[in-house]
């Protein structure tokens, strides 16, 4: 999740809206959801989020009318808010492993999600990974 401080929202034109959505209570009951349940929960750094690709961690600058992230190296096209999103699963999943992929972590167990998470990425939908694992498929690669 992002790491937003709320209260400098709060300073901003909307700033009654802003206190009034609840993010930061959301933000307190998901992490303790995810602690009771024994799953991780962090936070990663929200500046630049939307200005990197998220398929090569290129630096690709806009503008706040430009909603279509288009990056001159990869050529990986996709909604801005999209590419962000994935953009902050990829600062995720290099804090939970190190930037390790798959099952290897430091301590040689499965992440378990970041599988999904990098078939969601490329937009492969759960419910073809799951039938996939349930059929004994291989997985997708690409």
């Amino acid at each position: 999740m992002e790491d937003i401080d709320f209260r400098t929202m709060a300073k901003g034109f909307l700033s009654k809206h802003t206190l009034d959505a609840g993010f930061g209570q959301f933000r307190d009951i998901l992490k303790y959801v995810c602690l009771i349940r024994g799953k991780y929960f962090g936070l990663v750094d929200h500046r630049g989020t939307s200005q990197t690709c998220p398929n090569c961690r290129t630096e690709v600058r806009k503008t706040l009318s430009d909603r279509v992230h288009d990056c001159p190296e990869c050529h990986y096209r996709c909604d801005r808010d999209v590419a962000s999103a994935q953009e902050i699963c990829n600062r995720g999943i290099e804090t939970t492993t190190l930037g390790l992929r798959g099952k290897e972590t430091v301590c040689q167990v499965e992440v378990s999600g970041v599988m999904s998470l990098d078939n969601w990425r490329r937009g492969i939908p759960l419910w073809a990974e799951i039938s996939r694992r349930e059929s004994g498929s291989p997985r997708y690669t690409a």
